[in-house]
């Protein structure tokens, strides 16, 4: 049965004048299925359609917004529409696109303005991309006029690049033919972006236009220069200009990495000087046709001007991310990557520190200078961390043959102290968000790595580190400790114009008394993002490695006292921590004490399968053993009960061995004293001939008092045990010797009532019952007389 909808001619009535949610009931409404009928194409859809050009038509802002909005739903969910119509429509909304373009300054002037172009890019973009694929309808709808869409958007770009580089870049994957002839264009525009206005967007839009820019070398450039034809046999790779595009990054890099030279005194380290001048790439021809030489700007530092030295991270880190985009971007064929540059540019950037290298001699005078020179470096190396951690995350696998020359090149980003080889731990909190990174590049490495993982020195580093780092910082520590200096000074001027000083102290006391007062509320607290990666690196490293018992007590206290904090103050722990809590309790190091009984604590109210699993340890049950060489059980009767079975001895061969036993029988054995019987040993000897054997188990305890069960084979079915046997109800010897060799029966007590009789029918002669106590096994005395008379 058919949906009962509304006519679409209502509806289309209905828009011009609908505001607010009886515009949303309307798209709502058109979303139906059922309107999806060529019946209704000529008659109903085309008057929806004719309203719908009428609301982009109009000059109202809230009549355009609505008739975009409307042309995307329609578009979307009726097929018949934007094949018959979507062309209509975009061409449509493409001319207001570009009428408020022409007066961009006065479009974006009010918050109306800026939210209706938005509308407008949006809907074009939608509108191209639901066209794409179609043939027809690309063909004859879509491609005609992108001859005019692309360059009203890359002349967008230059003053929003924000609202429009994501729809650029689908136009250059999907569209690449049709825009090269705008290719030059668009590349001017990105190079002014790279050069001027870079560092003034947020990190997403740079991002956007280090992709776009990537992009752009999807489109082949034709070579300027003929061809030499002794290379015409050479193939030709799709990827050619995208990997010249990497190359002319690359290229950047030499350059600035050697003017670090002039600070840092790299002749020191002969290694790192033919790393810097020989190893890097280095292009031979610097005009490469697709190279970003020629975009960026010089560099002007100049060392008496301490700051300018700024502009050299900063440049790095530009590279850097158009490196990235190059290298993480899909494409649609294969790409050859430079491994072995990457590497070396990575360490060679990282080997850029005053940890093992002085300064140049002539700078080691200048106070400013050597103050920027201490925050720079550590940024130069913060580059190379950034590009390892795009390789690693799209490369993986590829990167594993250098992961030990990684691991030592990362140990040079740890600051260290002057003339010491302490970690300077004030410093890494200041890098706190570099550490971050390098903790996710870590984590990375240790994960390709698992079972292979040493505990090197950079391990042990880091986790000093980590630990360091998720302590909260009090903004006000450094006040507190120069207090004392503050009342001294001021106890010095105290005689002099007392009363206009108590007046400046009352104020100033007023205004500072919150610092002294609520100290706790200028904490700098640790985000949740650090604490899982601090928490992943925790937990590779002891699942794999031991470390040494002081750090490995600090990692304990360290889980469980967030662990508290996390689950006081949110009702909730971070599944990083309950992780970690599992691993140290599954991984104890070299520590004897288990903090099992803590984490069970801490994790009652969460639950975790783990730790329930060895709090509550399970055994398999109605399990027969079979005891090789050793000594006797029995069961004992129910305390209803008041009578207890009797065991006897064997034959003569066996009354040694069972008189031996009793008499080594351990003290531990509670609950079963051994007494001297003068009747024992008959009595012994003559109920074991009667007991069946089949019924039997045997037990072996060897010198070293372990036990080894193993299942009985000539137990027969009649004789197993069909439900528990409690475990105050069998007595079992601890010591024995090894020639000692006892039966042992083992049975429920609903067997035993059962063949009570059977026990007993050559005895004659019954044993009075106790007042209920345990039954005693009688000791016998053992001597040579005794051995004799046997």
């Amino acid at each position: 049965m058919s949906q009962v909808v509304l006519p679409v001619t209502i509806l289309a009535n209905r828009l011009a004048t609908s505001e607010g949610y009886d515009f949303q009931i309307i798209l709502k409404q058109l979303k139906s299925p059922e309107y999806v009928n060529d019946k209704l194409l000529k008659s109903e859809l085309s008057l929806l359609v004719t309203k719908i050009q009428k609301l982009l038509q109009s000059s109202s802002e809230f009549d355009l917004w609505k008739g975009c909005h409307t042309s995307v739903v329609i578009c979307t969910y009726n097929p018949l529409v934007l094949c018959s119509h979507g062309s209509q429509l975009l061409g449509s909304i493409f001319t207001k696109l570009e009428q408020k373009f022409k007066y961009y300054s006065t479009t974006v002037s009010t918050e109306q303005g800026r939210v209706l172009l938005e509308t407008l890019v949006f809907a074009v973009s939608t509108l191209m991309d639901l066209m794409r694929g179609k043939p027809t309808l690309s063909r004859e709808g879509l491609i005609p006029k992108l001859k005019n869409i692309i360059p009203t958007l890359i002349s967008l770009t230059q003053f929003d690049p924000k609202l429009t580089l994501q729809t650029l870049q689908k136009l250059l994957i999907k569209n690449t033919t049709t825009f090269r002839p705008f290719a030059n264009k668009l590349r001017i525009v990105l190079s002014n972006l790279l050069a001027k206005d870079y560092h003034y967007f947020d990190k997403k839009v740079q991002k956007e236009i280090c992709d776009t820019f990537a992009y752009l070398h999807l489109i082949k450039i034709q070579a300027q220069q003929p061809v030499d034809a002794s290379e015409a046999h050479h193939n030709t790779f799709n990827d050619e200009t995208w990997r010249n595009g990497i190359m002319s990054v690359l290229y950047e890099f030499k350059p600035l990495i050697q003017l670090s030279g002039e600070i840092i005194d790299i002749e020191q380290d002969k290694d790192l000087s033919i790393l810097i001048n020989h190893n890097l790439p280095q292009s031979i021809n610097q005009k490469l046709l697709s190279g970003i030489n020629e975009i960026l700007p010089t560099l002007n530092l100049d060392m008496n001007k301490p700051l300018t030295l700024w502009d050299l991270p900063k440049r790095l880190n530009l590279l850097s991310d158009l490196l990235i985009s190059f290298i993480s971007l899909p494409t649609p064929y294969p790409i050859r990557v430079p491994i072995g540059y990457i590497n070396t540019i990575c360490e060679a950037l990282l080997s850029i520190t005053t940890n093992f290298l002085p300064l140049k001699r002539d700078l080691r005078q200048d106070v400013e200078l050597i103050s920027v020179i201490d925050q720079v470096l550590p940024q130069i190396q913060f580059v190379g961390i950034k590009i390892w951690n795009a390789a690693f995350k799209n490369l993986g696998k590829l990167l594993l043959s250098e992961i030990p020359s990684i691991l030592g090149s990362l140990e040079l980003f740890i600051p260290l102290t002057k003339k010491s080889s302490n970690i300077n731990f004030a410093k890494c909190k200041s890098l706190k968000n570099e550490l971050l990174e390098l903790f996710k590049l870590i984590n990375r490495l240790l994960y390709q790595m698992g079972q292979s993982t040493d505990v090197t020195n950079l391990i042990k580093k880091l986790v000093d580190i980590a630990l360091t780092l998720t302590d909260s910082t009090s903004l006000v520590s450094n006040l507190f400790n120069s207090q004392n200096e503050l009342l001294t000074k001021k106890t010095s001027n105290s005689n002099k114009n007392n009363k206009q000083k108590k007046q400046k102290r009352d104020n100033a006391a007023g205004a500072l008394s919150d610092l002294y007062t609520h100290s706790n509320q200028f904490i700098q607290s640790t985000s949740i993002e650090l604490y899982n990666q601090i928490n992943l690196f925790l937990i590779s490293v002891l699942s794999n490695q031991i470390l040494p018992s002081p750090q490995q007590v600090k990692v304990i206290k360290y889980a469980i006292v967030n662990s508290f904090y996390f689950n006081n103050k949110t009702q909730s722990i971070p599944d990083t921590f309950k992780c970690l809590l599992r691993t140290l309790v599954l991984f104890p190091g070299n520590e004897r004490v288990s903090i099992l009984p803590i984490a069970v604590t801490v994790l009652k109210e969460h639950g975790d399968e783990v730790l329930d699993v060895l709090s509550h340890a399970r055994l398999p049950l109605s399990m027969i053993h079979q005891v090789s060489e050793l000594a006797a059980i029995e069961l004992k009767d129910d305390q209803d009960e008041n009578t207890h079975p009797e065991i006897d001895s064997k034959e003569d061969s066996m009354s040694a061995s069972a008189l031996e036993l009793a008499h080594m029988e351990d003290e531990t054995v509670t609950s079963n004293k051994i007494t001297p019987n003068s009747d024992s040993e008959k009595n012994i000897r003559e109920s074991l001939e009667d007991i069946d054997q089949t019924k039997v188990l045997k037990r072996k305890l060897m010198d070293d008092e372990e036990v080894v069960f193993s299942e009985a084979a000539t137990v027969s079915k009649r004789t197993k045990i069909e439900q528990e046997v409690p475990v105050e109800d069998i007595v079992v010897p601890v010591q024995v010797t090894e020639e000692a060799t006892v039966n042992i029966l083992v049975e429920t007590k609903d067997d035993f009532k059962k063949d009570k009789e059977a026990f007993l029918e050559d005895d004659n002669d019954d044993d009075n019952d106790d007042d209920g106590s345990d039954f005693e096994i009688p000791a016998i005395d053992l001597s040579d007389d005794d051995d004799d008379a046997v």
